[in-house]
């Protein structure tokens, strides 16, 4: 697996995090659309982001360094679609991110890719399928009220609301 950065991390020698953001999205057409527009637009400003490189393995048991990053980024922005509750590895990206928003005073901006934020409070829609899916494939029901709660998090942040009529 290579989680490369997306720009020179040489600011970890001065002391600094190597990184500011931690990027979090589902999908490979996300990631070389979306997502590769906003890490480049974040990137060309100077601002270190982190996203992983490759598409992680599904249900990959040993996922630590996503969240060790996400506890050193002040800022963390989840690209809410619809495919993005099918991963266990978002969903245990948020719950984290919503961890150090309360714990540490980490800042969330959610990014509401062609989803209702009310679908993401009230877990409706693509939402509830899939979590159907993770209990049908044998996650617990601890873990999946611990997702489902950090999705309402996420669903009552002021965000940004993409859809057809919005413009990037």
């Amino acid at each position: 697996m290579d989680f490369s950065p997306v720009t020179d991390p040489s600011s970890s020698m001065s002391g600094q995090p190597p990184y500011e953001v931690f990027l979090s999205f589902r999908g490979l057409e996300m990631r070389r659309g979306f997502a590769d527009f906003l890490c480049t637009m974040l990137s060309d400003t100077g601002i270190r982001v982190f996203r992983d490189e490759e598409e992680l393995e599904s249900g990959k048991e040993n996922y630590q360094q996503p969240i060790q990053v996400i506890e050193q980024c002040k800022i963390s922005i989840p690209i809410i679609s619809e495919e993005y509750a099918s991963s266990r590895n978002c969903l245990t990206e948020l719950g984290q991110m919503v961890k150090g928003m309360d714990n540490s005073n980490r800042i969330i901006i959610p990014i509401f890719y062609y989803v209702d934020p009310s679908d993401v409070r009230d877990c409706n829609g693509p939402f509830a399928s899939s979590f159907v899916e993770h209990k049908e494939r044998g996650v617990s029901d601890s873990v999946i009220d611990s997702w489902k709660s950090a999705l309402r998090r996420i669903g009552e942040l002021e965000g940004h609301h993409l859809h057809e009529k919005s413009e990037v």
